[in-house]
């Protein structure tokens, strides 16, 4: 299914695996879009990668309460 909607599917594992920079996941593990245990996955394919998890956050932007502007 995912191959209709997206014409150049980007291999985010095997990117992270070659990247030797840090990286920065942080996902939320209420999305409904995105599983959270994509980000788990994504974090095990990174070599140098710092996971963060936001309880109760969805796949938009964060709740105000989460990170105030």
């Amino acid at each position: 299914m995912p191959g209709l909607l997206v014409r150049e599917p980007f291999d985010t594992h095997a990117t992270l695996a070659t990247l030797d920079a840090p990286a920065l996941i942080i996902h939320g593990d209420a999305d409904l879009l995105v599983p959270y245990a994509h980000s788990l996955a994504n974090k095990a394919a990174a070599r140098r990668a710092e996971h963060h998890r936001v309880e109760g956050g969805q796949h938009m932007l964060p709740a105000a309460d989460t990170w105030p502007i």
